[in-house]
């Protein structure tokens, strides 16, 4: 898709629902337009070279190492692949009505807003973080509790006792009273 196009699509079908919240575009790539005003920052940019993947981060002004995905927020907005027009301008029409329609703290200004989309992605990473952190001492449970070694289960799980599901907390218990015969 021509750069020229790229700039007149994102004009077209997300331009006017920002600048109705107060946001201006103030930069112009040949495929990144962004998007300020006092209180928020939205970037949108297409991956012309490689997966044509459309992008899309919100942030606060002066703090561009503080930008979040749209695909990170809760809801998450998955923007998809735009390879054409058409679907660039069906992905930009979804993520503007997406905004106003689930996010509209963050058009508005309320301070709070960001702060829950921040909070949201940290904690996601930081779950996706540990169970790939948990997830061998997970399996090596898993495997004792087939075995019923459950001095073993306890001996896994207890350190990680904060992080685990239902199912394997669950399983904690259960251990630790079989590996403690005065429990009931």
């Amino acid at each position: 898709m021509p750069a020229d196009r790229f700039d007149e699509v994102v004009s077209r079908c997300l331009a006017p629902t920002l600048h109705r919240h107060g946001l201006r575009r103030v930069t112009s790539d040949p495929y990144e337009a962004r998007f300020e005003c006092s209180w928020l920052v939205l970037v949108v940019g297409l991956d012309v070279y490689r997966t044509s993947e459309l992008h899309a981060w919100v942030g606060q002004p002066d703090d561009d190492a503080g930008m979040v995905s749209v695909d990170a927020l809760e809801p998450p907005f998955a923007t998809g692949v735009a390879s054409d027009e058409r679907e660039l301008a069906d992905a930009l029409d979804r993520l503007a009505a997406f905004l106003v329609t689930q996010h509209q703290g963050l058009l508005s200004g309320d301070p709070l807003a960001f702060v829950d989309a921040v909070a949201y992605r940290r904690e996601s990473a930081n779950d996706y973080t540990m169970r790939i952190i948990n997830a061998p001492t997970l399996a090596r449970a898993d495997d004792a509790w087939r075995q019923h070694d459950f001095a073993k289960v306890a001996e896994l799980l207890a350190p990680i006792r904060g992080s685990l599901d239902q199912t394997h907390l669950r399983r904690l218990e259960y251990a630790l009273a079989k590996a403690d015969p005065t429990q009931p």
